[in-house]
């Protein structure tokens, strides 16, 4: 049967192709738009996970940081119902001054953690290279995935931080976090980067060691993060953000997107199988005495129905192939060139999403050339002879 069926495609090479190419780029879109969302929802399933260890994140208002009241905060912060443990952080950015060289994803930040804090990003993050033992370590930091590949910096190089230097002990693996495009540090040493960051007059009247840009909150089990958060925003000073909105936020944001970019790539297919309904159509007209004759020695309904239905379907086979390639390759360029920049790897072409896209895209054309097979079938074989 297929032979013929080729045969028959190859009629009209053109148009075959055009209709072929139709069908790829949809899918192109449909797969494009597929690795784009998978990969955001791995980013959101990732950063949750991540919340989900630092349970309650409060952020310190500039006039409280600078005034040496560290010790007071804390102690309020523990008197709250519900906290186990607080942490004092320092997150200060990478590049420091005008302003960071455009780059697509979070910015690179260089957080400074005590002991208590770095265990517990280690433990949520994978080590690819090196050691992420740094305590014991003067002047060494760890790294994220993207930060060294947009540096060019391997295990043992030796990179600046506010105008001093330091040895790049480990890097993480590709976590899909912030932490990806960023340097941890000792908290020591990110608090004496802050408090050069602050203009003179301000840093003159604060001691670095006092000098926190922020808390992590350590909550006790079955405590409540909501209210937690909602107690620490009373603290004068102080700002939190409540882990559960945040996810909430997060995963209502990945699903308007979804349903955007779907709607275009289906779209884009809706046009792709008004090509297929039209040469199909056209084919069926073309060979109106071919089937004429077929049916008059003997070939049934079925058979003729059979023959464009594969036919119709083996189009959308080409063009499924055609696309998914197409975006296996766009894809790929897509990501290297996020990686050679140090940016977020946004596709993720899954086994799963290419079977979909090729099951997807020769449903589409078999029921396209349905129609058309429909009428092929039922073409009176007298008046089929009768016709140019």
């Amino acid at each position: 049967m297929f032979v013929p069926i080729l045969r028959n495609l190859a009629r009209q090479p053109v148009r075959s192709a055009l209709t072929i190419l139709g069908i790829a780029i949809g899918v192109l879109a449909l797969v494009v738009v597929g690795a784009l969302s998978t990969q955001l929802s791995r980013i959101v399933a990732h950063s949750e996970r991540v919340q989900g260890a630092v349970l309650a994140f409060v952020q310190q208002s500039a006039a409280a940081r600078l005034q040496n009241r560290r010790q007071q905060l804390q102690t309020e912060l523990r008197r709250i119902d519900g906290v186990a443990a607080v942490i004092p952080e320092v997150v200060v950015p990478y590049d420091f001054g005008p302003g960071e060289r455009e780059r697509f994803g979070p910015p690179r930040l260089i957080f400074g953690l005590p002991p208590a804090a770095a265990q517990n990003v280690h433990s949520m993050l994978t080590i690819g290279a090196g050691t992420d033992d740094i305590s014991k370590l003067p002047r060494t930091v760890v790294v994220g995935s993207d930060f060294a590949n947009s540096q060019g910096d391997g295990v043992g190089a030796v990179i600046s931080l506010y105008g001093s230097s330091y040895r790049i002990a480990g890097i993480f693996e590709q976590s899909f976090t912030i932490f990806d495009s960023a340097v941890i540090a000792p908290l020591s040493d990110a608090q004496r980067m802050l408090s050069q960051a602050l203009p003179f007059s301000l840093a003159a009247r604060s001691k670095p060691a006092d000098l926190v840009t922020n808390f992590a909150l350590v909550l006790r089990p079955h405590a409540d993060p909501s209210l937690v958060a909602g107690r620490v925003n009373l603290i004068d000073g102080l700002r939190a953000s409540d882990p559960k909105r945040v996810s909430a936020g997060l995963e209502a944001t990945t699903k308007v997107f979804d349903s955007i970019v779907y709607g275009a790539a289906l779209i884009a297919l809706i046009i792709g199988s008004l090509s297929i309904v039209n040469t199909m159509t056209t084919a069926v007209r073309e060979r109106t005495r071919e089937i004429g004759i077929r049916k008059a020695i003997g070939a049934s309904d079925g058979a003729i129905l059979t023959e464009f239905i594969v036919e119709s379907a083996l189009v959308g086979a080409c063009g499924g192939i055609f696309g998914i390639a197409a975006g296996l390759v766009l894809c790929a360029l897509l990501n290297a060139h996020a990686q050679a920049q140090g940016t977020l790897q946004l596709f993720d072409i899954t086994a799963g999403l290419a079977l979909g896209a090729l099951a997807f895209s020769i449903v589409l054309g078999a029921v396209s050339g349905l129609p058309s097979a429909w009428t092929a079938a039922r073409l009176n074989p007298t008046e089929a002879l009768r016709r140019l």
